[in-house]
Order: C-alpha cells, then sequence, then structure tokens
C-alpha cells in the first residue's frame, strides 16, 4: 500500500454533514421520552431499557457535542463515552455508600443538561426554535490512497448506486423479519440437549444468509449502505438468543449478576467480599440505572447486554478502521468481519471484560494518528482520553494494561501524536490496583513472569480436569477455527501489500502477548490474547483484494459465507452445556435468599460452570461445587452408592476449603442438581448423563437429605439435622 499525501479531510472531531447532529439530538431525545413514560407508568422494564440506552447514547453524545464533536463520531463514539461516565460515577458513588442517596438526583441533574446539549443543537440548525449559524472547525484530517490506486474501483452511477439502495433494502427487511420471528416462534426454550441450532427454524438460517448478502451488495453503495446490513447482521446474532432464552446464556454471568444486587440493595460496593466488589464499575452503574428505573431484575438487563455492548463495539472498530484505512467500505467490511469472528471466551456477557474491552477500542480510535497526520490531540480528546481510561480502571483488572500495550505500539510506530497517550491508560488502572493491593497480591504469582508455556495452557490443561468430550473438542476447535480463518485472510493481506501500515497491524495483533509473559489471567491468557488481536487482525484482513477486480466480489462472498457457520457453531454450539434453564436458576436463588446465614451449599457440578452468587445475599452463605460424581476410588466409579458415601465422607473438608468461609449458628448445608450442570459434566467427561442421575438417586433414597425443592430441571436437597 502507498501511503501518501492528504487529498480530502476525514473529519475526527467535526464533520461535513450538518444533519447527522440533528438525528443523533432527535433520535436521543426520543430515547429519553420513552424511558421517562415508563418510568412515569411504573412500566420497570421499558423504563430501565430506554434508560440505558439513553445514559449510553444520550449522554455520550451530548458530551460530544458539547466538546465540539460533530458527524459520525456521534454515533461511533457516544456509547464508550456514555458507558464511561456511568462507570466512574457509578464506582465512586458506590465506594463512597452514596449510590441510593445521591444516584437519582445526580441522573436527572446529567439528563438536563444532556437534554440542554440537544436542544441547542437543533436551535442552531433552525429545527427547534429560531435557527443560527454553525460554527463548527473542520480539522484537517488525512486519507489514505486506496490499497493501489491502479486499481481502484471507479464510482457507481447514481443508477447503480439507487438499484443497490433497493436491494440492500429489501435483503435487511426480509432477513430481519425471517430471523426476528423465527426467534420468537421458540421464545423461552429449554436448551435440552440440543440448544438453539437444533430447535430454532431453518428459516432464520435463511434470514442470516440474506443478511450476508445485504453486506456484499452494501459494499457497492458505500458509506449508510455498507453500514446498516452489518449492523443488522450484529443485532440478529446477539438478539436471537436474548428472544429465545430464559435469561442470560452463561452460568458464570450469574456472580456479576449477584453483585449487581448486593450494589442494588446496600448502595454501596464491598471490597472486601471478592474482587468483582473490587472493582464494582459496571455492577455501580447497572445498580444505579436500575435504581433510577425502579428496577430490581438485573437478570434480565444481563441477558440483554450483549445486543447493546456488541452494537457498541462494533461502532468502536468501524470508527478505528475508518481512522487507519480512511475507506468506509473497507471499515464496514472490517466491522462485518470482526462480528463473525468475535467468539473467543465467550466474551460479550454482561461482564467487566465486555465493557473494557468496548473502552480500548475506543481509546485506539481516539489516539489513532496517520504518521504524517500533523493534527496534535485536542483538549476534547485528551478529556476523552482519560474519561475511557478511568473507566477502565475502575471495571475491569486486565484490560487497562492490554490497552496500554497497543498505546505503546501506536506511539513507537509513529500513530500518535503524544507520548502521554500509554501513560493516561496506565496510570488510572496503576493507581486503582495499589488502592486493592490485596486482591493483586492473590492473584498475580511471580512464579508466573516468564512462563510463557504454563500461561498458555487452556483451562483444562491447566486445572488437571479430564479431557473434553469429542462434541466439547469439536466446538472448541470451531472456535479456534474461527480466529485462524481470520488470521489467514489476514496474512495474505499482509503477505500481498507488505506495507508500513500493514507491519504497525501485525504488530498491534501480537501485542496482547505479552499477557503470556506475565500471567496465566485464570489460564485463560490464550484467549485473551487473541480476543484482544481481533480489531487489528479484522482490519488487516479488510484490506485484501484480488488483482482482478471481478475476483474481489467473489472472494468476501467465500469468505463471508465460511465465517458464518465458523461462529453459529463456535459461539451457539454448546448451548445446551452453557444456556440457562430457569428451574436451575430458581433453586439457586431460594438457597441463597432464604438458607439460614453461613449456610453451605454444594452444587453438584463443575467450579467453572457453576452458577452461584446470584442474588443480593450471596455474601451471607457459603458455595462450593463438587465434579467427581464418580467418586474418587475405582470402585466407587461402577457404584453410585460407593461415590456417596466417599462424597458423604469428603464433605467436611469440602466446607473448610473457602478461604472467606461464614459461620453462624443454625446453619444448615444443602446440595443440588442442575440439568445445565448434568450437561456441562458429561460434555466435559466427567459423568455421563445416566451416571449423574444415578449419583442424584442416593441423595433421593438417603434418610439423611430430605427434599426442599423440585423444578423441571433441578433439585435442592438439605442435610438432616439428625445426619
Amino acid at each position: 500500500m502507498v501511503e501518501g499525501e492528504s487529498r480530502a479531510p476525514l473529519i475526527s472531531v467535526s464533520g461535513q454533514n450538518p444533519d447527522a447532529s440533528d438525528l443523533v439530538a432527535i433520535g436521543s431525545l426520543a430515547v429519553l421520552a420513552l424511558g421517562c413514560v415508563g418510568w412515569l407508568f411504573s412500566l420497570h422494564g421499558f423504563a430501565v431499557t430506554f434508560l440505558i440506552l439513553w445514559a449510553l447514547f444520550g449522554f455520550g453524545s451530548s458530551a460530544l457535542l458539547a466538546l465540539g464533536y460533530r458527524g459520525s463520531n456521534l454515533v461511533t463514539l457516544s456509547a464508550p463515552l456514555g458507558l464511561g461516565i456511568l462507570l466512574v460515577g457509578g464506582a465512586f458513588m458506590s465506594i463512597s455508600g452514596q449510590l441510593l442517596r445521591v444516584g437519582p438526583s445526580l441522573f436527572w441533574i446529567l439528563t438536563g443538561l444532556s437534554v440542554v446539549a440537544h436542544v441547542a443543537t437543533l436551535r442552531r440548525s433552525g429545527r427547534f426554535g429560531p435557527g443560527g449559524t454553525r460554527h463548527d472547525v473542520v480539522a484537517p484530517r488525512w486519507t489514505a490512497k486506496r490499497w493501489n490506486d491502479s486499481r481502484r474501483i471507479a464510482p457507481l452511477r447514481d443508477a447503480t448506486r439507487q438499484r443497490s439502495r433497493y436491494m440492500v433494502g429489501t435483503l435487511i427487511a426480509l432477513g430481519l423479519i425471517l430471523c426476528i420471528t423465527s426467534a420468537l416462534a421458540i421464545r423461552n426454550l429449554n436448551p435440552g440437549w440440543g440448544g438453539l441450532l437444533q430447535a430454532i427454524s431453518p428459516l432464520w438460517y435463511v434470514g442470516l444468509l440474506l443478511l450476508v448478502g445485504a453486506i456484499l451488495v452494501g459494499q457497492r453503495g458505500g458509506g449508510l449502505l455498507a453500514g446498516l446490513p452489518v449492523i443488522a447482521l450484529q443485532l440478529c446474532l446477539t438478539a436471537t438468543p436474548a428472544l429465545v432464552y430464559q435469561g442470560p446464556r452463561y452460568a458464570w454471568t450469574i456472580k456479576q449478576v449477584g453483585s449487581t444486587e448486593y450494589i442494588l440493595l446496600h448502595g454501596s460496593a464491598n471490597a472486601t467480599i471478592n474482587i468483582y466488589q473490587a472493582w464494582p464499575g459496571l455492577f455501580s452503574a447497572t445498580a444505579w440505572l436500575s435504581r433510577v428505573a425502579s428496577f430490581n431484575h438485573p437478570m434480565t438487563i444481563a441477558a440483554w447486554w450483549p445486543v447493546v455492548i456488541d452494537a457498541a463495539t462494533l461502532l468502536a472498530v468501524y470508527r478505528l478502521a475508518l481512522r487507519i484505512l480512511g475507506d468506509s467500505e473497507r471499515a464496514w467490511l472490517a466491522g462485518a468481519v470482526f462480528v463473525m469472528s468475535y467468539t473467543i471466551s465467550d466474551a460479550d456477557y454482561f461482564s467487566s471484560q465486555s465493557t473494557g474491552y468496548l473502552l480500548a477500542i475506543a481509546i485506539f480510535a481516539v489516539v489513532y494518528r496517520h504518521r504524517r497526520e500533523n493534527a496534535p490531540m485536542t483538549n476534547p480528546e485528551w478529556l476523552l482520553l482519560l474519561v475511557l481510561a478511568m473507566g477502565e480502571a475502575v471495571t475491569h483488572q486486565l484490560t487497562p494494561y492490554m490497552a496500554t500495550a497497543a498505546t505503546a505500539i501506536l506511539v513507537v510506530f509513529g500513530r500518535s501524536r503524544t507520548r502521554w497517550a500509554p501513560v493516561i491508560t496506565l496510570g488510572p488502572a496503576v493507581s486503582w490496583a495499589l488502592a486493592h493491593y490485596a486482591y493483586v497480591k492473590q492473584n498475580v504469582s511471580f512464579g508466573q513472569l516468564f512462563n510463557i508455556f504454563s500461561n498458555f495452557a487452556t483451562p483444562g490443561a491447566a486445572s488437571g480436569s479430564p479431557s473434553p468430550g469429542q462434541l466439547a473438542n469439536m466446538f472448541r476447535l470451531f472456535q479456534g477455527a474461527s480466529a485462524l480463518f481470520l488470521g489467514l485472510v489476514a496474512v495474505a493481506a499482509f503477505l500481498q501489500y507488505r506495507s508500513n501500515l500493514h507491519v504497525f497491524l501485525a504488530v498491534c495483533s501480537a501485542s496482547g502477548s505479552a499477557l503470556l509473559f506475565a500471567n496465566s489471567y485464570g489460564n485463560e491468557a490464550d484467549f485473551r490474547v487473541v480476543l484482544f488481536a481481533l480489531p487489528w487482525l479484522s482490519i488487516m484482513a479488510a484490506t485484501f483484494e484480488p488483482s482482478v477486480r471481478i475476483l474481489s466480489s467473489l472472494l468476501w462472498s467465500v469468505v463471508l459465507m465460511c465465517m458464518l457457520p465458523l461462529y453459529l457453531v463456535a459461539d451457539m454450539g454448546l448451548d445446551f452445556v452453557y444456556a440457562p434453564r430457569l428451574g436451575d436458576f430458581a433453586v439457586e436463588t431460594l438457597f441463597e435468599v432464604t438458607a439460614p446465614v453461613g449456610s453451605s451449599l454444594v452444587t453438584i457440578g463443575a467450579p467453572e460452570n457453576d452458577p452461584a452468587d446470584i442474588s443480593y445475599r450471596f455474601d451471607l452463605v457459603n458455595e462450593y461445587a463438587y465434579a467427581n460424581v464418580l467418586g474418587f476410588s475405582a470402585a466407587a466409579h461402577s457404584s453410585p452408592r460407593l461415590a456417596y458415601r466417599e462424597f458423604m465422607t469428603r464433605l467436611p473438608a469440602l466446607l473448610q476449603t473457602n478461604y472467606q468461609r461464614i459461620v453462624a449458628p443454625g446453619s444448615r448445608i444443602y446440595v443440588d442438581f442442575t440439568q445445565q450442570e448434568g450437561a456441562y459434566l458429561a460434555a466435559y467427561n466427567y459423568a455421563t448423563l445416566r451416571q449423574y442421575q444415578e449419583f442424584r438417586q442416593q441423595f433421593i433414597d438417603s434418610p439423611q437429605w430430605r427434599s426442599v425443592a423440585t423444578t423441571s430441571t433441578a433439585q435442592l436437597f438439605v442435610l438432616s439435622s439428625k445426619a
């Protein structure tokens, strides 16, 4: 690629389309109005949905307008900035214990200021009150030359563009209708042993193919025409599970929900309970908004979180790609490739990781400069960078350091006009970590430094768990193949151009590898490395273009059609193992809410899949997991009765393993069996479904245990006080 002189401005601080600000203002105020309607009429679910969207996009876009931003930046950077404001504000209110008292008032104060900013925008445009004159300052920006000017695609004739517009609109409409109606037809699905992919109508797959076709056609139209089908595909892929299932898709989401409920009840975070409470950004922000909307069910928010966070992350990737490539069609293509490869470590669930990941990508987009671009960081950009960095610092333990590594590479390669950017991203994170050094010391081992092989090991290899079954291995292979396929396309682009830009993108892709020299991060370091490589690999892959123009459309048709099934299997193929059953949640919640203080629950299942800490009362009870359904001796493997005896023998020692064990008079011991845990143990070769049921039968038959709750998918037992 020839990186050349500026030909036209690529707007970052202001835009060329005067109507973009008006549309954002009108849309934000409409969302606020819907949220207020829900709030006034006590439609709590309706209210919290639109108030969250308002807080993300309304707060963010109004702040950007006040800072002087215009154009598409208002769409792509609003959610990261709005989220940053919520994270920082929520965290500091919760650690000071003022969230319940101050939170609602602060929300409406921010709302008032935001409304003023949006109304002022409409007044300047003459759409609301007397018109005014715009004084948008257009900062000079660069536009990179296309990968090879001699092969540059000529602009389409108006008639051709018009036909593309009609075709894209038709494909999007049909695709959305087929996907949404197919999802609604199986709403409240119990995944059983097949999951979504087997239960949903074939029309859903047809709808997805239509959306992929719209992406390919939209590339010919450019601009918004190239972006709408990418956004539609992302919404269908993430909204389908939210519509179909009865809660969050993964059991480990429950700990995040419990932390949110705790803060919502007490109005403060308690850093002595666990590491989630020590980095409370996401949970405090969610509790804050739930309090404003009088909504006490964070589980619903967690279920729909991937839809919102993935859309915001896609827009941030598009902004970063546009800054780097200077080409909106290729930037949207990078977004499409990113969407269909974003399956690593199930990273988009309701978690601090998904939140910090969005902020990290937004930071890259704010800091990035072309090497010949002389425009320095503006004061608004410095402020935006600081808010994003502080939001990361109070939310996630690892992401700020991964972001700093990539930001430092921007500086080394001359892709940043300031050397202070890595300091801004690192400073707040280090300060917050030092304030909670007890958790740093507990989770960071100096023995892991430079121990690359151990840090790279997968959770199964590192924990000594059984080798996964064939089905689980197959889905792992698909997950790896999704990232590998993207990597191969990126390598092809690198070999095609071998430009300084592609070297830079390759090094950024590898920046996360520094984690392997430092820490295993819960034996998932390899997942995190790939996760932080995805945006850079997607951008590099999007530059690939065959020398023969006619082959370009064919090539990308094949690439996207191959990536879609890889995504579906990698992301949804193990839903029968991970997807929620309300009956499972019910018995967990019943224990936490009703058990005497200091009671203990042993879930018969694997620790990594244990849906513990589900309610506001999780800090008053003890929870454990027991995966050894087959017992510990060879004889017990063939005898459920012996396996049960071994369990009872080892139970006292098991109950001592919690380093923060709560002890209180009158406490009881409980055991529960759930369909989800049974499926997980079977998929990962701990025990078959039959063996799981046979082990449960021992508790049913034993006079030592009494069944206290039974649902269609779970059963809760309590140990007799006479035992």
